[in-house]
């Protein structure tokens, strides 16, 4: 069993942005997004790591150099969710 998994309506707005533009591989994100659901450890290559100020409390991580992916984890992997939250460039989310 893994977490719930749940898009903020500004994810889903990032997301049909990034896919009609065809920018990236949408592959790696289901990818990094089954990592996450099933609370494995992520490659240090996609830093992942907690975030401040407007963020406090959720985590980014990289899905590319410069593509990011907003989340929060609540709960444990059984009983828990996913929320992904934004994705982006850097300039797009900060």
């Amino acid at each position: 069993m893994s977490r719930t998994l749940k898009e903020t309506k500004q994810f889903k707005t990032d997301k049909k942005r990034i896919k009609g533009a065809g920018r990236y591989d949408w592959d790696k994100m289901r990818k990094i997004v089954m990592e996450l659901m099933n609370d494995r450890s992520l490659d240090p290559k996609h830093h992942d790591h907690n975030l401040s100020g407007e963020y406090y409390g959720v985590r980014e991580c990289h899905i590319e150099p410069d593509w990011l992916l907003i989340f929060d984890k609540s709960g444990d992997v059984h009983t828990g969710d996913l929320t992904l939250i934004r994705t982006g460039s850097h300039n797009e989310l900060f």
